[in-house]
């Protein structure tokens, strides 16, 4: 729940930059958050002696994995969708500066 309200809170205020500014911060920082949040609470102080002891390395690979994909596959689909439907709203509405920032 931590890493989704960050994600929310982070990409609300950077919404007005470039159109990948506002999903790649939130998406860092949210996983990052959420990633720590349940692989502390899970495993730090583990009955398990090598959880305990690697829980650390395990939440960075998995952050890696979670970062790596969010990145690579739904950031691209992201500007996608954003490009498609800015389309669809000028043709729909007429207003030309309806279209997101690029740079």
């Amino acid at each position: 729940m931590i890493g989704q309200l960050l994600d929310v809170q982070v990409f609300d205020r950077l919404r007005q930059w470039a159109w990948w500014v506002a999903p790649v911060c939130s998406t860092v920082l949210g996983n990052l958050a959420d990633t720590f949040a349940f692989f502390s609470a899970a495993f730090y102080n583990s009955p398990d002696p090598f959880m305990a002891a690697n829980w650390i390395e395990i939440a960075a690979v998995d952050y890696a994995i979670k970062l790596a994909i969010s990145l690579l596959f739904f950031l691209p689909l992201y500007g996608l969708l954003l490009a498609w439907l800015t389309r669809r709203l000028v043709v729909w509405t007429g207003q030309v500066d309806a279209a997101p920032r690029t740079a």
